[in-house]
């Protein structure tokens, strides 16, 4: 998942909604980047900027936004977004902090209606445990 636009927008909450994939044991992981398990009820501080630091907005060369965490601030644009997939992923409700960019991620659902979804990027967050 990438940022399609990115904008300066207030945000007003410290939590938001991720995808992940889930094992048959309940484990979850990343969807996009990763293959170790995500901890769940502990806070954690984004690895991928090792690589890289920052990452193209929808493959475009010319811009550029830092790397860290991606997290829906609307549960329904989570949803849709999740339905967009292949497998079969769930959501949980996450808390983040030092959030890194603003901006949207655009959502293409049913008969290729578009709609864009506010997204951040953060450096730490706090994976909630299921309800």
């Amino acid at each position: 998942m990438c940022l399609s636009k990115i904008e300066n927008f207030e945000v007003t909450q410290s939590h938001g909604w991720q995808i992940f994939n889930k094992n048959s044991e309940g484990v979850l992981y990343s969807c996009f980047f990763g293959d170790k398990p995500v901890p769940i009820g502990k806070w954690q501080r984004d690895k991928f900027r090792i690589f890289s630091r920052s990452i193209n907005i929808d493959m475009s060369a010319l811009i550029k936004y830092r790397k860290g965490y991606h997290i829906f601030l609307n549960e329904e644009d989570a949803k849709t977004f999740r339905l967009n997939l292949a497998r079969d992923y769930c959501i949980r409700k996450v808390r983040f902090k030092k959030v890194l960019v603003k901006g949207f991620q655009k959502i293409v659902s049913g008969a290729l209606l578009t709609r864009w979804a506010k997204v951040i990027v953060c450096r730490k967050r706090f994976v909630e445990s299921e309800l």
